[in-house]
């Protein structure tokens, strides 16, 4: 059995001679896909959308990217006012993976550019300041950084909102956004998972499922729609059994 675009939902039954069993097909669990950037022109485009990170935020993706490019930012947010960073995730030119909060940076020493799935979750506790950053789970830094004042702007895949530049390479999957900064045990709770969208404190959630069309649909209450523009196609290739 496949789905309306011939992915395998069940590949083959095998059973005994003589057995006989009745099978009502339902779509028990979403059949993944991820988004492909290209590099030069792909990003996703959420226009006058904000996010508010003033009560601190945790951001999740899971990301693969072929090794190849100069620097490449996978999520950006800026006062819409001025353009000032809020929040930037930047693969590097060198395979570092880089945190920036404000003016606050937080560099892995690690490299993430062999075109093998990672998560990262970066979280921001606003009481006290606190700045972490994860991959696969694990601390690779942390720092302090000031409470966020405004709401952000935002966007996936390119340098900011406002500039074309910077643009990501490679694939993109189960970007979560949440209004606090979560734990370490909190996110290695959950990301392996698939999640609803209506997890307490969860603000955006885009599982990038739709398989086709040219929407990114929010599944939670925040309906924070993005459009894919530049022509980014859907691949198979997921990170999550979804």
């Amino acid at each position: 059995l496949t789905d309306t675009l011939g992915r395998y939902a069940i590949k083959g039954i095998f059973y005994g001679a003589g057995t006989t069993f009745t099978a009502t097909p339902q779509k028990v669990t979403p059949i993944g896909t991820s988004l492909d950037f290209d590099g030069v022109d792909d990003y996703l485009d959420f226009a006058q959308d904000r996010l508010d990170f003033t009560g601190g935020y945790t951001i999740e993706a899971w990301f693969k990217n072929p090794g190849t490019g100069g620097d490449m930012t996978i999520f950006a947010a800026e006062d819409p006012a001025d353009n000032s960073n809020h929040v930037n995730i930047t693969l590097l030119a060198d395979g570092r993976l880089q945190l920036t909060h404000e003016s606050v940076s937080i560099a892995t020493a690690e490299l993430y550019d062999d075109e093998f799935w990672y998560h990262f979750a970066a979280a921001h506790d606003a009481g006290d300041g606190t700045l972490t950053f994860y991959v696969n789970g694990e601390l690779v830094g942390s720092a302090s950084g000031t409470a966020l004042a405004e709401l952000s702007a935002f966007v996936v895949g390119r340098q900011a909102p406002d500039l074309g530049a910077q643009y990501f390479r490679g694939w993109l999957d189960e970007i979560r956004v949440w209004n606090h900064g979560r734990s370490e045990e909190q996110i290695n709770a959950v990301r392996n998972q698939f999640l609803s969208g209506s997890e307490t404190g969860m603000i955006a959630y885009w599982h990038f499922n739709e398989g086709d069309g040219v929407l990114a649909l929010d599944a939670t209450a925040s309906n924070l729609t993005g459009d894919l523009t530049g022509g980014i196609p859907w691949s198979d290739d997921i990170p999550l059994n979804e």
